[in-house]
């Protein structure tokens, strides 16, 4: 299995090599750099306030040096020989609610985890129902029932937020407590 086509070109980066190769290999971006402003205005109108910093994110792929010339690209509608968990925060400025619900309705045997939190991502603030069920799914393949909604720990302007944040708790840490007990 090929996963890269290298060129010979050198890549250099100040910082963002893991981002810009991963983001350039996995996703369509424009080759030429003027087409960047087109991109951003159709991607901000599908995610308002993030789909332009995305786009212009990705700037570094108008001329990156590899693909990965077997991505997977579909079909999403294939079953899986496990079940799919799709974790989604219903305020994510990124990857709206709206996209992971679409997602789940084509995967066959997905369930979709909706934590009532902010920001994209559920780690580290998405709270301890949603660890829960992401650590039960890691390690013994369990979904949760269909519909369930977990909550966060912490609003978003509670001083507390800013601890869940920075704490070193993470899906990780909490399967290796697991299996130690």
């Amino acid at each position: 299995m090929q996963l890269l086509h290298r060129s010979t070109r050198r890549i250099r980066c100040a910082s963002g090599c893991t981002f810009d190769g991963i983001t350039c290999a996995d996703t369509d971006n424009p080759r030429d750099p003027f087409a960047f402003p087109r991109a951003a205005a159709r991607r901000d109108r599908k995610a308002p306030y993030f789909g332009a910093q995305w786009a212009y994110g990705s700037i570094a792929c108008a001329d990156w040096p590899a693909r990965d010339d077997d991505r997977y690209t579909g079909p999403w509608t294939a079953r899986t020989a496990h079940p799919v968990l799709l974790v989604n925060t219903r305020y994510d400025p990124a990857t709206p609610l709206s996209g992971a619900r679409a997602a789940a309705r084509l995967l066959p045997w997905s369930r979709l985890l909706v934590v009532n939190s902010w920001g994209h991502t559920t780690l580290p603030w998405g709270g301890t129902c949603a660890e829960r069920v992401q650590a039960r799914y890691l390690v013994d393949l369990r979904v949760p029932r269909t519909g369930r909604v977990c909550s966060a720990d912490v609003g978003p302007f509670d001083p507390a937020a800013h601890a869940a944040q920075l704490r070193s708790t993470s899906i990780a840490s909490h399967l290796w407590v697991g299996r130690r007990s």
